[in-house]
């Protein structure tokens, strides 16, 4: 896979986050940022917690109300990361479940309907080639068996782990990305999804999923213009495709 991640960088600032949220970093940005949730817990709690009002103006008075910059080890005495990541989701829960109420559950019901985990591939190209690609890799091992029970809120720290070993394994990042969607991490999974179909656009499995993270968060052009792609160009997802676009109008 090409190397989509970069070296390590400090927490994020309120601009960052504000960007990232709504969809407004480059492409390089982005990347750096994803790179960044995987190693710091932290900072992925409160862009999970955050994300929850990110259709309101909830998220814009909240971000106003923040420092603009955070370190891991707290701004001063009275204002600490752990507390601020906390702080903010429980703050926002309340909010984020009087929008979830608010909004039609269509969009739910349709990314439910057609949501089925990719399979992985390991096991296939350990009958094939008489290797087993899993050896010494414990954390993937792990993962995939969390992933394979439909436990994925468990899989995806042991998806991190591994993958700051192996960033170059794009089948993981693909499974990673499932399982983000699976536990209900739709914005981190269609931000992956994205990094991951820029890399590779011949992959038809990415724009699916892509479309799929599209749809469970509620941005319908966006999805139907990718499921109109998968017709057009995608015979194994052309009958699928048609049905999500149709139900989708």
């Amino acid at each position: 896979m090409k190397n989509i991640f970069f070296k390590e960088r400090t927490c994020l600032s309120r601009r960052e986050l504000r960007q990232y949220l709504h969809g407004q970093c480059s492409r390089e940005e982005r990347q750096s940022i994803e790179h960044h949730l995987l190693d710091c817990p932290l900072c992925s709690d409160a862009v999970d917690g955050l994300a929850g009002a990110a259709d309101g103006a909830v998220l814009e008075e909240e971000l106003s109300e923040l420092p603009d910059t955070f370190h891991r080890s707290g701004i001063n005495n009275s204002w600490r990361w752990p507390n601020w990541a906390a702080a903010a989701v429980l703050l926002l829960a309340g909010a984020y479940a009087l929008i979830q109420y608010r909004t039609a559950k269509t969009d739910e019901h349709l990314f439910i309907a057609y949501f089925e985990p990719v399979s992985t591939s390991y096991l296939t190209l350990r009958g094939a080639r008489g290797i087993n690609p899993l050896e010494g890799k414990p954390e993937l091992q792990q993962a995939l068996a969390y992933y394979l029970e439909s436990d994925f809120a468990s899989s995806l720290p042991h998806f991190s782990n591994y993958l700051q070993s192996y960033p170059e394994d794009d089948r993981a990042h693909l499974l990673w990305a499932n399982a983000l969607l699976g536990a209900g991490k739709s914005r981190r999974a269609r931000n992956v999804l994205q990094q991951l179909y820029e890399a590779y656009p011949q992959r038809s499995e990415l724009l699916w999923y892509l479309a799929l993270a599209h749809v469970k968060l509620g941005e319908k052009p966006k999805a139907e213009a990718l499921l109109q792609q998968l017709i057009r160009t995608a015979p194994d997802y052309r009958a699928e495709a048609e049905k999500l676009y149709e139900a989708l109008r």
